[in-house]
């Protein structure tokens, strides 16, 4: 983005008002006696020009803010945020404090920024949101600097997820919940003494490799060890401190502005601490960071440990610290003289001149200041992309390389959003070319994963797909296909069927239309059952075959006991084309295990069981067939989808959705139409009478004169009323009036009179003489008003456009206007 001029920037940053002027001041104090005390240390970085060439406390950079979107809730998100969005730019020369620094907007605006512009940023956005967040200044190694993630393992690989994972996901896949009716498995038979020698001589081996392993890495390690910093130490750098206690954090952490990545605090990238501050306060460090930070306390209350530079209370203890030209000795006597009447006083830090954090969605979104952001990690590419800037609906690409220099590409993990085929993740094998592809909820065909291999897009090349059983009729839960064979497992039938497998033979290449070869012919067909506990288990069948070529039916059935053999039932082909009744004795081949417990299968029972076999068989070649049609349109439904890619924007995405946002632009300004209408016919004084009339476009003379006098003999109306109302009540009170005058005189006649009497009585008279006034004056006033209403409309009248038609009056309403004019 395009920076910003001074002149665009509120006032508050281009001066100091009385409170920051004194926060300066102390704040050089601070400063001046800082350095006299401790010569060995770096002098404090507190007063950084800001974008208007303006001294700020740098207490006051950071502006708690709030942006209002979910992931920024976190202080992962928040980092992730600042570190994608944010260009980083190192610090030159790296020992030096920058000389100016921008308010944290700016440099959101400007989208780029050095260690203590994203810190401040970062710092701004976790205080906002309730962590007890500091900007720590201090060393880091020379690979956080400068930001070199070349030596680093990928974060991602190393915390065990992958990049662009939602921690809250879709809550996991409600198929796979444990079935507490589920029958028990039969027991293990294998010996545990041969399990557990080939256990050891497994370990043997594991342990061989791993060793061999560690010393290959070891030996790796020591080649590739980074050559010796000159500038160890000494390579300035700004980062974010989080202590434990606020929004449930268990432990204290560091988060880096610059990578979005979490460290502990013993980590050996950060090399000593000189201060932390926030918008509260600014501490100086007082202890030594010689051992790095691994003996580092972060109790800032400590008053030994850590000096603050305002006191926030007057019990908190600060050092003495003498001014520049003083002798300390005489501090000190002066201090033993008068310390009890000594208070340490009481400072706060201004409230701070920086804007609050605002950004829009679509900014917020895009993340990156281009669009999308690469970085390189060991043997490692990551690429982030923002929301809606890649055609194909791409967020974030991991390659994995096979060497040093980024070229011997392993494999690829691709993560995507908004896609309108509900893709959401790809990985391709560069070395196997095994492809995976995860789709969420709502695909055509409940697909939820899809493996194959890369080039062989047939419907009958190897794959494999899983699905969600919430939107499968069939319970169908993974299809493996290969060249030859076809399986099928279900999850939760009613008929307790888990596993059905296909075996398929080689067409056989015949002359003819090139339809006739379409389906596979199918060799063998083979079907898995769970055990039925409402049933004897001579009689519940576990695997059904049913082979095509010979035409034989083999029944097997679930074992008894602990009996290791198992009936089995099977059904030969017929010797001739003859009727199913002629079932013979050498069709049929029944093994039972007890005999003497079962009952052998009657002729008629073993030929109603074949006869509902083969239908079965029919029924089920059907199934097979429409399993393979189904593989089939979903491939070409995934061409078409790929190729007529479209990425889908929410309802209540206003700022993308143009749609919705013409449409309610439109029915905004129907609203707005209609008001205005409304408030047009509520001025429209002819609206009344032209709705007699039907509302015409044109009025013919006899019309316009109608309506003329029906809307002048209406408001003479009106103003007679309310003269009446008026006169009404002005005969009332004046009736009330001589009525209360001659009782006083009958009174006054009987000698019943009182001084209390005549003063009630002149009080009432006073009153009612005072309405009978007013009555009077609001009559005569409406008379006048009444007859310049009457002229104004007739103005307004004759001056109506519509009633232009109106000439002269017409014969039928010449009388009307005559007594008009009489009236």
């Amino acid at each position: 983005m395009a920076s910003i001029t001074p002149r665009e920037l509120p006032e508050s940053y281009a001066r100091n008002n009385a409170r920051e002027k004194e926060a300066a001041d102390q704040a050089r104090s601070f400063r001046r006696q800082f350095a006299e005390l401790y010569r060995d240390r770096k002098p404090l970085y507190l007063l950084p020009l800001n974008e208007c060439g303006v001294e700020k406390h740098i207490s006051t950079f950071v502006r708690p803010s709030r942006l209002p979107y979910q992931d920024a809730y976190y202080f992962d998100g928040c980092a992730e945020f600042v570190s994608s969005y944010i260009t980083y730019q190192p610090l030159d020369p790296p020992t030096e404090f920058p000389k100016s620094l921008q308010s944290p907007m700016t440099t959101l605006h400007c989208q780029s920024g050095n260690c203590f512009e994203m810190s401040m940023v970062l710092c701004s956005l976790l205080t906002g949101v309730g962590y007890d967040a500091y900007c720590v200044i201090g060393y880091a190694s020379q690979g956080v600097t400068t930001m070199d993630e070349t030596t680093v393992e990928c974060p991602f690989l190393r915390d065990g997820h992958e990049p662009g994972s939602e921690e809250d996901g879709d809550g996991g896949d409600v198929d796979g919940e444990i079935n507490p009716y589920q029958v028990k498995k039969q027991s293990d038979l294998t010996s545990k003494f041969l399990i557990m020698m080939d256990k050891r001589v497994d370990d043997a081996r594991e342990a061989e490799i791993r060793k061999k392993q560690e010393e290959e890495a070891a030996k790796l390690a020591e080649a590739n060890k980074p050559v010796p910093d000159k500038l160890h130490g000494l390579r300035i750098h700004c980062w974010v401190l989080v202590l434990h206690g606020k929004r449930e954090v268990a432990s204290s952490f560091f988060l880096d502005s610059s990578n979005g990545e979490r460290y502990e605090l013993d980590s050996d990238q950060y090399q000593g601490i000189e201060a932390v501050f926030n918008h509260q306060n600014y501490w100086v460090n007082m202890q030594d960071c010689g051992n790095g930070l691994k003996e580092i306390t972060y109790d800032l209350q400590d008053s030994v440990l850590w000096e603050a530079m305002m006191s926030l209370d007057s019990d908190s203890s600060a050092v003495k610290i003498p001014a520049a030209g003083e002798d300390p000795d005489d501090e000190e006597e002066e201090d033993e003289e008068n310390e009890e009447d000594f208070t340490v006083p009481t400072l706060e830090l201004p409230h701070s001149w920086v804007e609050p954090i605002v950004i829009n969605r679509l900014d917020y979104d895009s993340r990156c200041p281009n669009g999308w952001k690469s970085t390189l990690y060991k043997k490692v590419k990551l690429e982030k992309h923002g929301q809606y800037q890649n055609k194909k609906g791409l967020v974030v690409r991991l390659i994995k390389y096979g060497d040093d220099i980024w070229k011997d590409e392993v494999e690829i993990l691709e993560r995507f959003r908004h896609r309108g085929d509900g893709l959401q993740e790809r990985t391709i094998n560069r070395k196997t070319r095994d492809v995976c592809e995860k789709f969420q909820r709502g695909h055509a065909g409940a697909l939820k994963e899809h493996f194959f291999k890369q080039g062989g897009l047939g419907a009958e090349a190897a794959r494999t797909m899983t699905f969600y059983l919430m939107g499968r009729k069939d319970d169908l839960a993974k299809r493996v296909q290969t060249a030859m064979t076809l399986e099928e497992h279900f999850e939760g039938r009613e008929d307790l069927l888990y596993k059905r497998e296909v075996v398929y033979s080689s067409r056989i290449k015949k002359f003819g239309p090139a339809s006739e070869a379409k389906n596979r012919p199918i060799l063998k067909i083979e079907e898995w059952y769970h055990r039925n506990p409402d049933v004897t288990a001579s009689s519940d069948i576990e695997l059904r075959q049913f082979h095509m070529g010979n035409e034989r039916i083999v029944l097997k059935f679930h074992p008894t006991g602990d009996d290791v053999s198992r009936d089995e039932l099977s059904f030969g082909k017929p010797k001739d084309d003859v009727s199913v009744f002629a079932l013979t004795l050498d069709m049929v081949e029944h093994f039972r295990v007890h005999p003497d417990d079962t009952k052998p299968l009657s002729r008629l029972e073993m030929h109603r069981m074949y006869t509902k076999l083969m239908e079965q068989r029919e029924a089920l070649v059907k199934t097979i067939r429409q399993s393979e049609t189904e593989v089939a349109d979903l491939l070409q439904a995934r061409e078409e989808e790929q190729q007529k890619l479209e990425l889908e924007i929410s309802v209540y995405d206003t700022s993308r959705n143009h749609e919705a946002k013409k449409k309610r632009q439109e029915l905004e300004a129907k609203r707005l139409e209609d008001i205005r209408i409304r408030k047009e016919k509520e001025k429209d004084y002819l609206a009344p009478f032209m709705m007699k009339l039907g509302n015409p476009d044109r009025l013919t003379r006899d019309q316009a004169a109608n309506v003329r006098y029906d809307c002048l003999e209406s408001l003479r109306r009106r103003l007679v009323n309310q003269a009446e109302l008026v006169q009404a009540k002005f005969e009332k009170e004046s009736e009330d009036l001589l009525e209360m005058q001659k009782k006083f005189h009958r009174e006054d006649v009987g000698n019943a009179r009182t001084v209390d009497s005549d003063a009630a009585f002149k009080e009432k008279s006073d009153a009612a003489m005072f309405r009978v006034h007013i009555l009077e004056k609001r009559l005569q006033r409406h008379k006048e008003v009444s007859a310049r209403k009457f002229r104004r409309l007739e103005e307004r009248l004759n001056a109506d456009k519509r009633l232009k038609s109106f000439r002269r009056p017409s014969k039928v309403s010449k009388e009307k206007l005559v007594g008009e004019r009489m009236t």
